[in-house]
């Protein structure tokens, strides 16, 4: 069937004359109404206003959290892989405090670094993480990881195995202006223990 008999169909039929004394007269009936100027009327302004302000602000949010994910991404390959300190300055805050420590150990910046580069990265220099989750919510990241190395330092009081281990960690960083500025973690020691002692 061609174009013309397509567009024979009714819903493409010119309007009769019957149609279009209709169409007037609902015309005459809206401009002698007293709702007139309420139905002419455009929606009002602060409605959309303000959804344009919320889609904006989800918008902005979204990117933080994005961009955040990014720090912890950055942190966790770029630094925990390397041990490189202008990279950990550049990331973690010099208000740095890490929740994680026992006792009266130190939670300061300077105390994190030492722990990543003279402890962990001494007994398992070849360390690889690997991420398999980063959730955010506002200011803060959640991130599920492991770290993957050779055990060739001692550790925990343990002495160099050779032995490749596995390290599951759940940790919570919250950041401010792109930064570092606490830090929650629980790692799986006792699974390390088992992998260094079996």
């Amino acid at each position: 069937m061609g174009s013309a008999a397509k567009a024979s169909g009714p819903e493409f039929a010119a309007p009769g004359a019957r149609a279009l004394d209709q169409a007037s007269d609902s015309l005459r009936i809206v401009s002698s109404s007293p709702l007139k100027g309420q139905i002419n009327s455009a929606p009002e302004l602060p409605t959309h206003a303000g959804a344009l302000v919320t889609s904006k602000k989800d918008r902005s949010l979204s990117t933080l959290q994005e961009a955040n994910k990014d720090v912890v991404r950055r942190f966790n390959k770029d630094f925990v892989e390397t041990g490189d300190r202008a990279i950990f300055d550049d990331i973690v805050s010099p208000e740095f405090s890490n929740h994680s420590v026992q006792g009266e150990a130190p939670t300061g910046r300077d105390a994190s670094f030492f722990f990543y580069t003279g402890i962990f990265r001494a007994a398992f220099p070849d360390v690889e993480v690997d991420i398999q989750d980063l959730f955010a919510d506002g200011d803060t990241v959640i991130a599920r990881k492991s770290y993957h190395a050779t055990h060739t330092g001692a550790f925990m009081d343990i002495p160099a195995t050779g032995k490749r281990v596995s390290i599951a960690v759940i940790e919570i960083i919250r950041l401010r202006d792109g930064k570092y500025v606490e830090h929650w973690a629980t790692a799986d020691m006792f699974g390390l223990l088992q992998q260094l002692k079996s």
